[in-house]
């Protein structure tokens, strides 16, 4: 049984932009001081999760493109938490 604190638990169910770059210390660089974005986290995988501007992935892939950083990955991610329950329990089939 998979047991998370529930800070643990809102920092999975919260929306965010994953975002996984060639160089995490020119991203976070162009972020904050091109891209006005200060909300965000680096996690110890070298993934950074931007929780503002959800709406606009476009604008921060162009950024960072157009700045010299090869994108690894990006998406918008998290999920609302009876998705995740159901998720965890193998999906609604189950319920």
């Amino acid at each position: 049984m998979k047991q998370i604190s529930t800070e643990e638990l809102n920092e999975e169910c919260k929306r965010h932009i994953c975002l996984r770059t060639d160089n995490i210390q020119k991203t976070t660089l162009l972020l904050e001081q091109k891209g006005n974005i200060n909300n965000y986290s680096v996690y110890p995988d070298n993934s950074i999760r931007i929780y503002e501007c959800l709406d606009n992935v476009r604008m921060i892939s162009k950024l960072l493109s157009s700045n010299g950083v090869i994108i690894d990955e990006i998406s918008v991610q998290g999920e609302n938490l009876e998705t995740y329950f159901e998720n965890l329990i193998g999906g609604r089939k189950n319920v």
